[in-house]
């Protein structure tokens, strides 16, 4: 008796702006070794020809503007026929395996939503090296049934998603959304991480792209952890309890220099696995690396707090 047809599921790319990676994303789409796969890409608002270069069977559909990656990536799913939903960016490449993983987990562990993190950085520069390495090993304890996901690497059953209203749509960028969603979700239901099922994310390429990216992570997590306080005290999310350490030991030093080594203290494992792995040349860069984006997100809060206040005290 033949076996049951593979499950269709649908993958979503929202975009902006992607023309320079959204080919070399769809293409690792297209490569997926599980059999049914509809590809949906949802644009939001692009100015470099980024919806010319979806071509059918890949469907394109738009958020009529620019409304963010949670409001696209929300669009993707209303309009989507899969069971399961997989979210992934446009700056991602996913390895051939990745759904089919996915899905066994989801068979295997009775969790309806699940993840993981990443497999590594597209370009081997050192500061993508950096990103990658820094988050493999604050996320190395972030396995197994946690309380949140990145929305880069996540799946959900489309019945549970639209139930739980999607992804929120205050960031117009790619941030804090993630973390709200499955978060919401993790209340009530098992959400799986799976840190041997990662995608290779082309991150920021440059210092001062990465350190933005850092002070508006940081900014945009203000408000977020403010409307969900509980948050703070999660014991499985992917932020990792050792930056909200190294965080308040740069804010100590700053006001009594020698707290700063709290910071060289809280990165001790961390220089001897890269150090290892990489060199001490590369652990010594990733040192003054930690410390740059300690303060950038330092600033983010800072900003975070002042913007989150004005706007609530302009409030009736």
């Amino acid at each position: 008796m033949a076996g049951a047809e593979p499950i269709l599921v649908s993958a979503i790319v929202p975009v902006y702006n992607g023309a320079h990676c959204l080919p070399r994303c769809l293409e690792s789409l297209r490569k997926q070794t599980h059999p049914r796969v509809e590809i949906i890409v949802v644009d939001d608002g692009s100015t470099d020809g980024t919806p010319n270069l979806v071509q059918a069977p890949i469907r394109l559909l738009s958020t009529g503007g620019r409304k963010g990656a949670g409001a696209a990536r929300n669009v993707g799913a209303q309009a989507a026929t899969g069971e399961v939903l997989f979210f992934t960016d446009s700056d991602v490449v996913a390895p051939p395996d990745w759904i089919e993983k996915a899905l066994k987990a989801r068979a295997e562990k009775g969790a309806p939503c699940g993840g993981g993190g990443y497999a590594g950085p597209v370009k081997e520069i050192f500061v993508q090296q950096f990103a990658h390495e820094e988050l493999v090993w604050r996320r190395r304890h972030h396995r197994g049934y946690v309380e949140t996901l990145v929305s880069n690497n996540l799946w959900c059953e489309r019945e549970l998603f639209l139930a739980k209203g999607g992804f929120p749509e205050a960031y117009q960028a790619a941030s804090s959304e993630d973390m709200e969603f499955s978060w919401a979700v993790s209340r009530d239901h098992k959400l799986w991480w799976d840190p041997d099922n990662g995608v290779f994310h082309d991150f920021a390429d440059t210092v001062q792209g990465y350190l933005k990216q850092q002070i508006r992570f940081a900014k945009d997590a203000v408000p977020m952890l403010l409307g969900n306080r509980a948050l703070v005290g999660g014991r499985q999310t992917h932020h990792g309890k050792q930056l909200y350490v190294e965080i308040a030991f740069t804010g100590l030093g700053i006001v009594c220099f020698p707290l700063f080594l709290g910071v060289l203290a809280a990165n001790l494992g961390f220089l001897a696995e890269i150090s290892g792995k990489r060199g001490p040349n590369f652990a010594a860069k990733a040192l003054g690396m930690a410390f740059l984006r300690n303060f950038s997100i330092l600033w983010g809060v800072a900003v975070g707090f002042i913007e989150f206040f004005a706007k609530n005290g302009e409030k009736p």
